[in-house]
C-alpha cells in the first residue's frame, strides 16, 4: 500500500491510500496522536467512513424503493483512494464512482 507523508518541525503526517486513512500524527520529538490499532480490537487507525457511520439495519437500506447493501461504516473505507495532490503541507485524496460504489449508493455527489 502506498503512504503518503507530509512533515514541518512540528509535525509528520502519513496516510495511505486505503480509506484514505491517516496513519500517524507524531510530533517532532516522536509523540503519537494517533491510535496505533490492534487487531484484538480495531487494526485500522482513521479512515474515512462514508457514506456512513455504523451499521445500516440488517446491512441494508432502501431508496426510492430499491434495497441497497453496505458493510460497516460503507464502502470508503475499503476502497483505494487516488494520490491527486501531494505538496509539504498538503495531501488530496479522491474516490471517484465505481460499479462497486453505485451498486451500494447509487448518487453521486458532485463538489462545486
Amino acid at each position: 500500500m502506498n503512504r503518503a507523508v507530509i512533515q514541518n518541525r512540528f509535525l509528520r503526517v502519513e496516510a495511505e491510500e486505503r480509506g484514505a486513512q491517516l496513519l500517524s500524527i507524531r510530533t517532532a520529538d516522536g509523540v503519537e496522536f494517533l491510535w496505533q490499532g490492534d487487531p484484538a480490537y480495531w487494526p485500522d487507525r482513521a479512515p474515512n467512513l462514508f457514506p456512513y457511520v455504523a451499521r445500516l439495519t440488517e446491512g441494508s437500506y432502501y431508496l426510492d424503493g430499491l434495497l441497497y447493501h453496505m458493510d460497516i461504516h460503507g464502502f470508503a473505507p475499503y476502497l483505494d483512494f487516488a494520490l491527486k495532490e501531494q505538496t509539504p503541507t498538503r495531501l488530496v485524496f479522491e474516490l471517484t464512482s465505481s460499479k462497486r460504489t453505485l451498486a451500494a449508493y447509487p448518487r453521486v455527489i458532485c463538489s462545486p
